[in-house]
């Protein structure tokens, strides 16, 4: 298949839109080319695109129907085969990723955040797998729902090795929550 765009425009496009954090290291994300790799959620596919531009079959899974149907359009506006993006919804408050263990090489998680599905993200993960993990921005009141210091460090490190690993305190210090960027490898 011929790309519609070589990996250096995509990342340009798309450099507005997509994480910079995420574009230091879908390179490494993007080596598990043999496994699917899991967005989830999705949103319009801004991620999902840019990874299956690079050689990846990505399932993308979201609540909200306007946005598949969005990732749909423009996989066939883009070229790309059914197989290489399929999108499915799912209610991710629901935790229903009924996905089987060891079925993803990487999962994209980006701007959600549901402590719960730490966890079911660790387990669908294959050996050597990789999780990329960004909690929302602290923007406003949202710092309620952010997790506290050192909850997802103590919880992921057990199971995966960190390449990157980042918390930035976010709202009043006193409750100790944060904004959290990081990178792992699931051990064998």
């Amino acid at each position: 298949m011929i790309m519609p765009y070589n990996t250096a425009q995509l990342k340009h496009k798309l450099s507005l839109e997509v994480s910079r954090t995420f574009l230091r290291y879908v390179d490494i994300i993007s080596s598990q080319k043999d496994l699917p790799i899991l967005d989830a959620p999705c949103g319009y596919g801004r991620h999902a695109f840019l990874l299956a531009n690079m050689g990846c079959k990505v399932t993308c899974v979201d609540i909200d129907e306007k946005a598949l149907d969005c990732v749909e359009s423009n996989r066939k506006e883009y070229g790309f085969r059914k197989n290489q993006i399929v999108t499915k919804r799912l209610d991710l408050q629901k935790y229903t990723l009924t996905f089987p263990e060891n079925s993803f090489g990487a999962i994209v998680n980006i701007h959600y955040y549901q402590h719960n599905l730490l966890a079911k993200f660790i387990e669908l993960l294959t050996p050597n797998g990789y999780l990329y993990f960004e909690t929302p921005d602290n923007r406003g009141k949202n710092y309620l729902d952010l997790p506290i210091k050192g909850i997802i460090r103590n919880e992921i490190e057990k199971l995966c090795d960190f390449i990157l690993y980042s918390e930035k305190l976010a709202g009043p210090s006193n409750l100790s929550r944060v904004t959290v960027k990081l990178l792992a490898k699931k051990r064998n």
